[in-house]
C-alpha cells in the first residue's frame, strides 16, 4: 500500500525527481522492471530538458 502510494505521489509530479526507492515494490508486484522503468523516466526528463532549452534558446532568437 505504501509502495503504491509513493508511486501516485511521485507519478502525479510527473517523477520530477526520478522514481523513488519506496515505489520499486509496487512496479515488480505490476510485473515491471523497476530499474528499467527508473531509466526510461531519467531519459525522458532529460529529453523534456533539452527540449526545454532549444525552445528557451529559440524563443531569444525570434524576438530580436
Amino acid at each position: 500500500a505504501l509502495s503504491q502510494l509513493a508511486f501516485l505521489q511521485e507519478a502525479k509530479k510527473e517523477f520530477e525527481d526520478g522514481v523513488p526507492l519506496a515505489a520499486y515494490p509496487y512496479l515488480s508486484e505490476k510485473g515491471v522492471d523497476p530499474i528499467q522503468f527508473s531509466q526510461q523516466v531519467q531519459v525522458q526528463l532529460v529529453l523534456v530538458d533539452i527540449i526545454g532549452g532549444i525552445y528557451g534558446t529559440l524563443r531569444i532568437f525570434k524576438r530580436k
